[in-house]
């Protein structure tokens, strides 16, 4: 399955590649027996609510803050702000790979007026010590 992006807005192929993608495979999920769908990174995390809609959980793992990345033009940075936030405010869960990213979360958390008790931020590692908020 692919997608073809013909608009003419100017666009790194990849990164509309990467959206379609997600999209699509969102629109596959919806209609799959799965309970969960799983999203990795800010971007995927746009998509994040639709599967809420029909019932299921999602997850969204932020790996890290894709907006600050110089690969990525204005319009991309932009569209991962708002994952950026999506990844807090649409799934079921949000985790975070790293204390770095806990703690940048935490403060954003308070920023953007979100309740304490009504979110956990749960850092994943593969070390055997995780925290856990």
């Amino acid at each position: 399955m692919g997608c073809d992006w013909s608009g003419s807005l100017p666009s790194d192929q990849n990164t509309w590649r990467h959206w379609c993608t997600a999209l699509l495979s969102t629109i596959h999920a919806l209609f799959s027996r799965s309970q969960i769908v799983h999203y990795h990174a800010l971007g995927p995390a746009l998509f994040s609510f639709l599967p809420r809609l029909v019932g299921k959980k999602t997850v969204v793992t932020v790996q890290g803050l894709d907006w600050q990345r110089k690969k990525w033009g204005w319009a991309a940075s932009t569209v991962l702000r708002l994952g950026e936030q999506a990844a807090v405010r649409l799934p079921s869960s949000t985790v975070v790979v790293s204390h770095t990213l806990q703690e940048y979360y935490r403060r954003q958390i308070l920023e953007w007026g979100l309740e304490p008790g009504n979110y956990i931020l749960f850092p994943g590692s593969r070390r055997k010590r995780i925290a856990i908020c």
